[in-house]
């Protein structure tokens, strides 16, 4: 019992001299560096963080990384800020820091920051502002977007339309330049998208087809107006006989026939229509008319008066064959429709000698162009024709008259309405004479016929 006490006595008298030991050494130690960044804690402003010591590198940590008692101040990671007062993304003035702060952008470069439209990533559009900020306008600006240019084409005949070869871009459209392409022939003024289509066989409209807006009414395969109609009035049509036939066959038919071959010589087609009392064709689109009453009857039925009074209005050019279709026109018909009164509306025409009037001026007939050249004496029915139309009084459209009874010579009378419409009458017939049908006087009187119908349907279907 005794020996155990001492013992135990002994074990904690050591015990307790160790500790006194130890903080008695601790104490004589001096400054310590506890997170071993090499700086003891009397210099080291936060000794139990290694990034932090007076030689430490400043960044946005929010800590004083060199304890110079500052918190990310001048941080080697800080970023560059740009105030955006426009809210588009994008910023002018700048400053440094850590942290954003409210109403400033990371990216910069926004020429005029009080315009969310203008910024670095913005379209260049044609407004004469440099909507993309790097320094060029509009057209001066390689990356100008096509959303605003305006598209344009050269125009060369200065007819409001352009070559589609030509097509370029641009804000600022150049002189010369129109906005309208389409022109198939930019030489020539009267070829565009803009003009009517005319019977030419050209393609005037530039949609690829020739003569497309004229219709082929009578089926034959070309356009009507590239023919010329025949219409064969009168009680003619039906006669028969020897008394009428040259050479076997029925003058009326031989006339047309000839008729057609003057048209064929001119390039142009014919259709004949011969008015049996109920035909009303469409004679509308024609290049021209040829109304003929081979020497019977001056009258046409009501379907056909119809059709050549469509066609004067649509002002189709017509010439007028036949010493019937002259001389009533100075009187009222009963027996049907006159070709110049009910159609062309003349009445109370009186003959005032051997003379040519353009709305009552006398001069030279040989000037006109229905009228151009030297003519044979034609006898007609036995004798030289004047009939009683050299004066007329028109009604409806003003009229320009014409009228050629030089001694001797076929008597024509040539009109022309102020809408375009042209026509010419004859009082003779290219088979008709004596006591037998057949065609007129010598060779150089047909002849003659033949250069006054040419003149004439030349004049009034324009060509």
């Amino acid at each position: 019992m005794k020996t155990i006490s001492w013992t135990l006595l002994a074990v904690l008298a050591g015990l307790a001299g160790c500790t006194d030991k130890s903080t008695t050494d601790d104490s004589a130690a001096g400054p310590q560096d506890l997170d071993g960044d090499g700086y003891t804690d009397d210099v080291d402003c936060d000794d139990e963080n290694e990034r932090v010591h007076p030689d430490g590198v400043e960044v946005c940590d929010e800590l004083d990384n060199d304890c110079d008692g500052s918190i990310d101040v001048l941080a080697a990671d800080r970023k560059v800020f740009y105030r955006d007062d426009d809210g588009d993304g994008y910023g002018g003035v700048s400053i440094e820091g850590c942290y954003p702060l409210e109403g400033y952008s990371v990216r910069g470069g926004d020429c005029d920051d009080h315009d969310a439209a203008v910024h670095p990533e913005a379209d260049e559009v044609c407004d004469r502002i440099d909507n993309d900020c790097d320094g060029a306008v509009d057209d001066d600006d390689e990356g100008l977007s096509w959303s605003s240019v305006t598209f344009y084409y050269d125009d060369l005949d200065g007819d409001g339309y352009g070559d589609p070869e030509t097509v370029a871009w641009a804000c600022e459209v150049p002189s010369r330049a129109v906005t309208a392409g389409g022109d198939c022939d930019d030489g020539d003024a009267s070829f565009n998208p803009g003009i009517a289509e005319l019977c030419d066989e050209l393609d005037n409209d530039c949609d690829g087809a020739a003569d497309e807006d004229w219709g082929d009414n009578d089926g034959g395969g070309v356009n009507d107006c590239m023919e010329v109609a025949l219409v064969a009035v009168g009680g003619g049509l039906n006669l028969t006989g020897s008394l009428y036939e040259c050479d076997g066959v029925q003058w009326v038919d031989d006339e047309l026939r000839v008729m057609g071959e003057y048209v064929s010589d001119m390039g142009h087609g014919s259709v004949v229509f011969r008015d049996d009392g109920a035909i009303a064709p469409d004679l509308t689109d024609y290049r021209a008319i040829v109304v003929s009453d081979f020497g019977w009857v001056g009258t046409v039925s009501a379907g056909l008066a119809q059709s050549l009074t469509d066609a004067d209005d649509a002002g189709v050019g017509m010439i007028l064959m036949g010493d019937d279709v002259i001389n009533t026109a100075s009187r009222t018909e009963t027996a049907g429709y006159s070709v110049l009164n009910d159609v062309f509306g003349f009445d109370s025409c009186v003959y005032d000698g051997n003379s040519y009037k353009v709305m009552g001026e006398t001069t030279d007939a040989s000037s006109h162009p229905a009228y151009a050249g030297t003519y044979g004496t034609p006898a007609l029915d036995g004798g030289t024709l004047r009939g009683d139309i050299m004066s007329c009084t028109l009604t409806g459209s003003p009229t320009v008259l014409l009228t050629f009874a030089e001694a001797g010579d076929p008597l024509m009378w040539a009109y022309e309405h102020s809408d375009g419409l042209r026509a010419v009458a004859m009082p003779f017939q290219l088979y008709s004479g004596g006591s037998v049908y057949c065609p007129v006087g010598s060779s150089a009187v047909i002849g003659g016929l033949e250069a006054a119908f040419k003149n004439s349907l030349s004049w009034v279907s324009g060509d």
